[in-house]
């Protein structure tokens, strides 16, 4: 069985993933392995706008973007508090598609296991919003363990 000495916990800040992060943080103390938060956001797409507005309206979203991520990086620092993992956590801010964020993080990192959060959805609302989890699990090159909805409200 390999040895666990590095866990990667993606964070949305939603309940589901704050019990996942909880799980993850009590796992990285029972084995003594580094736990790395993540969180990933997608910066909006820009929009073509008529002529002498692209740059005013570019400023505007960078400013945005910029606060935003400040803003997310204050929140994963202030969810360590509520954590102890035996060893300092360290966090990761990233922009891009969620899945493929999470799972290029994994393998940059060197991660030996993911541990995220999934809501439970089924039936239509899974299919119009999709899975992160989902495709994480079936794209990652190593374990994924996913702590669902019902576990994160104990």
């Amino acid at each position: 069985m390999p040895e666990l000495r590095n866990v990667l916990c993606p964070v949305d800040f939603s309940p589901w993933s704050d019990g996942a992060m909880r799980y993850a943080a009590w796992l990285c103390k029972q084995v003594g392995a580094q736990l790395t938060l993540l969180h990933v956001f997608e910066t909006p797409a820009y929009a073509s706008l008529p002529d002498g507005q692209n740059s005013v309206a570019m400023a505007s979203i960078d400013e945005s973007v910029r606060r935003l991520s400040q803003q997310l990086q204050r929140d994963l620092d202030a969810a360590i508090v509520q954590l102890d993992a035996g060893r300092p956590i360290r966090t990761r801010l990233l922009d891009g598609l969620p899945y493929r964020a999470i799972i290029d993080a994994a393998q940059e990192f060197g991660v030996d296991l993911i541990v995220m959060g999934t809501q439970g959805r089924t039936g239509l609302s899974r299919l119009l919003l999709g899975s992160v989890a989902e495709r994480v699990v079936r794209l990652s090159g190593c374990p994924v363990l996913t702590v669902p909805a019902a576990a994160s409200a104990r």
